[in-house]
């Protein structure tokens, strides 16, 4: 039993480091996007779509989200983060402004963490002892608030069907949780 509950939260460790790496690097993508890049040669025809994302009829700001083509030879994924509205404009993988034709399947992610930037301003090699422990409050601290299904793809109910008609989408994520 012991080992079971290890194994479970080194899992759940795992994806809490995987959600972070990933919405770490869909940062970066996003405030690069304005960088001169030029358009990929391949890259479908682009259509604005915004989602209003709301938990139990209430905007939820601050919530990532993710959208993969359905389309399992397409290449190209589309994400966001919502704003005070509960409102997301997508960017294609990232960069691009707008969404290619598709049915996408979506998940919506919302995290409550104390700032991890605190761990920047120790060294873990000569603060050994208090970067663990903040380390530790940080991961103590650090919630879920939708509820599990909506952020993975497996189990996410969630998805929309882009069309050059349909680009305005409401979704409702259910109630309000806060879970480890």
């Amino acid at each position: 039993m012991n080992n079971y509950s290890e194994n479970n939260n080194s899992s759940q460790q795992f994806a809490t480091r995987l959600f972070v790496l990933q919405l770490s690097l869909f940062v970066v993508m996003i405030i690069c996007s304005g960088c001169g890049q030029s358009l990929p040669p391949d890259l479908p025809t682009l259509y604005s779509v915004s989602i209003n994302i709301t938990q139990e009829n209430k905007p939820l700001p601050d919530a990532v989200v993710f959208m993969i083509n359905e389309d399992p030879s397409s290449k190209w994924t589309a994400g966001g983060i919502t704003n005070q509205n509960g409102i997301v404009n997508l960017r294609t993988n990232g960069q691009f402004k707008g969404v290619p034709l598709g049915t996408y399947k979506v998940t919506v992610r919302k995290t409550e963490s104390p700032d991890a930037a605190l761990l920047n301003e120790i060294s873990e090699s000569e603060q050994p002892q208090e970067y663990a422990r903040l380390k530790k409050q940080i991961e103590d601290n650090t919630f879920e608030l939708v509820e599990e299904q909506f952020s993975d793809f497996q189990t996410s109910p969630l998805s929309v069907e882009i069309t050059p008609d349909k680009s305005t989408f409401k979704i409702d994520v259910g109630k309000s949780v806060r879970r480890k």
